[in-house]
């Protein structure tokens, strides 16, 4: 296996070498273990699940050495093992295929590139017991089993909902993309090209099938070197059939429509697009000036650190790297290469690009991109004879420029450059609420964490700094690593910051892109995946590999509140309170105490950390903050690859578990086009403390929950029980009873144009469940779209006579723009959950829009990014 030193050793020794001279070997007889091993043990389905991870990415993105007659042997035992399995009936189709993976004819075939192209392109949606969101009892009978609100942060845990096909499978774009990345395999990157445009030729192929394979279409196009103009007419061709099907199909085949186009009268246009976009200083001269910031390619990660999913990919993200493109001069002579390459088909190696002058490197790249922009306005065929005329005269022009001495390096595939990923690490989510955690505006008193809000603010000011003509807004690009509550709080921040200072959003344009940790449960994460398959595998399903990778990271202690610090929002004295988890470790999850599983957790244990140094604006004035990205240094520890030499460039190196990752989250931010305008909404609180009336405002974007759910949170909190117990569990205990609070409710029903209807009353009347929903979930008894002006409102009544089976779950449904619900008694004030975070007691609350600051007639918005259009809001 290659190591990015200049020798290859075997697999197990490579093994041997990232663990460390202190870590332990799996032998053949351990793992003979694991393969006969129960599959009802978690314990060994979380090392089966690890290791088999492992050497599917090892043998996806490192090469090795497959005549090691020790690999050999450790295959063939696992091969007679399994079929030992399979003769008693245990069969596994991810076992099959990572044994024929790890024979290398069969990589190089054309049915394993058709088979993994059709792989990436069929995803399936997540079950309705999948842990994402899960089955909601909110909004069905009391008696369910689980509930969204009432699973805690805690350490990684295996799930049988995560079947390793499915966590595997988000690797395979990485892979193709890497493939493309290549020079020396121009027939594989045809024949994945070919496989996707066979795909999108099936006469009965599904429309969410068509959405993801026009994404890979659009995306290979883009990154692929060199491409036949035969398969970009083909492309053509298919693509307007489907510009006519009816929305949101339609809308995304008229986005990939002028990408392929562009490249056909320009090949590279469209890349080079997002470089100059990125790294202004590399646009043409005659280009209409555009605002700069200085900070194009900087984009910053949000972690909430009290999820150790959250940890695990904040660390992954500060070690991970991607290989640097090198100093704009050489960015010049890679896209100079490329271009001549492509129309002329010559090799840019062999044209001595390197020995030319800066000079001349600079005004023939400007003429190739004059040559290519003028080819833009012709038809095609015109377009193909100017850009070989033009482009002849430059490559005759530059073989008179060649001298002695190199100046560069010799051109290599064009690639973007990598993002500058600041990396924050937030510490006060899921934590209870201290003194001073409140802000106050305008008389109205919100309830967010100041971390979060000063991290915002932090993030945007820097950019209403910048100067910016009128009509032009400069992009923010926010990465929120973390739950639900994650969103909670930063909608809170959000929206206290266009209060605060409503003139920023007039010059700034935040964008927020969510990456859901699995644990807690995430609604909105359910909901995006639903509505956007690409989304569901490669950031949903994508986050997952790099957790059960070996060696695994060991994240942060988890954090805890500051010493004698107290709380105004506790059962005592206030009205607000958020769950205080306890953390586990991140070493692993609890292990029986078996040779083969404490040998993983030692495994699991062993890391190289690098040394750290720290990434710079793209003009390289201004140094980053203290939690920028790392940039990985020669010395740097990667998990799978060595340290660079002079024999192999760090382009050359293959990429480790954080580069593969960092890849995926670049392309997100910069691929994800489509806008989810999801409203937000205000929940207003008012609470009796002693003798006094105290007022709340609390922001939201997903759903408030009142009666079952939210008291079982309180009981569950206030009797420090694990905070996995389902709503059944907490149901047996011999202290729990649920007392159904007694409110009157008040309503502005609005019908199914948006039009407000008159309001109405309803009399006081006990309640097991009440649920405001801005954002649906799975098994809810209404379907929510957070894009309209209203939310969706299921109330179920409680009776204390026993209802008939078919009786039970129903409930009553209202389409609601304002809503309000008052105790019959102050004293007997409720619990609340709002985005699952638990607040209250309270007396009366009521939801209404939330108003944009200087509109008030306009309700305020969370923009979130998507790949694609989302289908259930269509």
């Amino acid at each position: 296996m290659s190591t990015g030193e200049d020798k290859t050793m075997p697999l197990p020794d490579l093994v041997q070498k990232i663990i460390g001279e202190g870590g332990i070997m799996l032998n053949v007889t351990e793992l003979s273990k694991i393969a006969q091993a129960n599959d009802s043990d978690p314990d060994f389905q979380q090392l089966r699940q690890s290791l088999f991870l492992t050497l599917y990415f090892l043998t996806l993105f490192l090469s090795y050495e497959e005549v090691s007659p020790t690999l050999k042997a450790a295959i063939n035992r696992w091969i007679e093992s399994y079929s030992m399995e399979k003769a008693g009936g245990r069969t596994n189709d991810f076992t099959d295929e990572l044994l024929r993976m790890l024979n290398p004819a069969y990589l190089e075939s054309s049915d394993f590139l058709l088979n993994i192209v059709e792989q990436c392109s069929v995803i399936d949606l997540p079950p309705p017991d999948w842990p994402f969101g899960g089955s909601s009892s909110s909004s069905s009978s009391s008696s369910s089993a689980t509930s969204p609100g009432l699973t805690g942060a805690a350490s990684i845990t295996p799930s049988d909902s995560f079947d390793t096909k499915t966590i595997s499978r988000s690797l395979i774009h990485s892979y193709l993309t890497k493939i493309l990345c290549s020079p020396t395999k121009e027939k594989k990157h045809k024949a994945i090209l070919d496989s996707i445009l066979l795909f999108l030729k099936h006469p009965l192929l599904p429309e969410n099938r068509m959405l993801t394979l026009l994404q890979m279409l659009k995306h290979f196009i883009i990154i692929c070197p060199s491409i036949h103009p035969s398969t970009l007419s083909q492309a053509l061709t298919l693509v307007k059939n489907y510009y006519l099907w009816p929305r949101p199909y339609g809308d995304f085949a008229r986005e990939v429509l002028p990408v392929l186009t562009m490249e056909a009268k320009s090949p590279g246009s469209v890349m080079r697009a997002l470089i100059f976009q990125e790294t202004p200083s590399l646009a043409p001269k005659n280009a209409p000036p555009v605002p700069t910031t200085g900070r194009e390619r900087v984009a910053y990660v949000i972690a909430d650190l009290q999820y150790a999913e959250a940890r695990v990919v904040h660390d992954l993200l500060k070690m991970g790297s991607l290989p640097d493109p090198g100093s704009p001069s050489q960015l010049q002579v890679d896209l100079l290469g490329n271009m001549l390459g492509r129309i002329l088909g010559v090799d840019p190696e062999l044209l001595g690009l390197e020995f030319c002058s800066a000079e001349h490197i600079q005004m023939y790249y400007e003429q190739a991109l004059e040559a290519m922009d003028q080819a833009m306005t012709m038809n095609e065929k015109d377009a193909r004879v100017h850009r070989t005329t033009r482009f002849t005269a430059i490559k005759d022009g530059l073989a008179k420029c060649v001298r002695a001495t190199a100046e560069f390096e010799p051109p290599h595939i064009p690639r973007l450059p990598p993002l500058l990923l600041q990396v924050v690490g937030l510490k006060c989510a899921n934590t209870k609420p201290r003194k001073g955690d409140e802000y106050y505006d305008n008389n109205l008193k919100y309830v967010l964490r100041k971390q979060c809000y000063q991290t915002l603010l932090g993030i945007v000011t820097p950019y209403t700094k910048m100067p910016s003509p009128k009509g032009h807004k400069h992009v923010v690009r926010i990465g929120i690593v973390g739950g639900d509550s994650t969103i909670h709080h930063l909608t809170s921040a959000h929206v206290c910051l266009r209060r605060e200072h409503p003139q920023f959003f007039t010059a700034v344009e935040i964008r927020y892109f969510f990456l859901p940790t699995s644990s807690p449960s995430s609604i909105f994460a359910t909901f995006l995946a639903r509505g956007d398959r690409w989304y569901c595998r490669n950031i949903l399903h994508g986050l997952r590999p790099f957790l059960y990778i070996a060696p695994s990271l060991a994240g942060p202690p988890a954090p805890t509140p500051e010493a004698g610090a107290t709380s105004p929002l506790s059962k005592s004295g206030s009205v607000g309170r958020a769950k205080g988890a306890i953390m586990l470790d991140m070493t692993g999850p609890s292990m029986a105490q078996q040779d083969v599983i404490s040998s993983l957790r030692t495994l699991q244990a062993a890391r190289t950390m690098g040394t750290n140094s720290f990434y710079r604006t793209s003009d390289g004035s201004e140094p980053l903050s203290a939690d920028a990205l790392p940039k990985k240094s020669a010395s740097a520890g990667s998990m799978f690859q060595g340290s660079q030499t002079v024999a192999q460039t760090e382009r050359d190196l293959p990429l480790s578990p954080g580069g593969v990752l960092k890849q995926e989250i670049d392309g997100f931010f910069r691929e994800a086009s489509w806008k989810l305008r999801m409203k937000v909404f205000q929940c207003e609180c008012w609470a009796v403390l002693g003798e006094e009336l105290h007022y709340y405002t609390i922001p939201f974007c997903l759903r408030v929950e009142i009666g079952m759910n939210a008291y079982a949170r309180g009981f569950l909190e206030a009797n420090e029980l694990p905070t996995t117990l389902s709503l059944s569990e907490i149901q047996q205990h011999k202290a729990f009873k649920f007392p159904p609070p007694a409110l009157s409710m008040k309503h502005i029903p609005m019908n199914v144009l948006g039009v407000a209807r008159p309001a109405q009353t309803l009399d006081c009347r006990q309640y097991s469940s009440v649920v405001i929903s801005n954002v649906g979930q799975t098994g809810d008894k209404m379907v929510a779209n957070p894009t309209r002006p209203w939310v969706e409102v299921y109330t179920m009544d409680n009776d204390s006579k026993k209802k008939k089976a078919k009786d039970e779950g129903q409930g009553h449904s209202y389409h609601a723009s304002l809503i309000e619900f008052e105790t019959d008694d102050r004293k007997r004030q409720v619990d609340i959950l709002v985005d699952g975070e638990l607040y209250g007691p309270f007396h009366r609350i009521r939801v209404s829009a939330c108003a944009v600051p200087d509109d008030p007639g306009e309700i305020l918005e969370l923009p979130i990014m998507s790949y694609l259009p989302l289908l259930d809001l269509v």
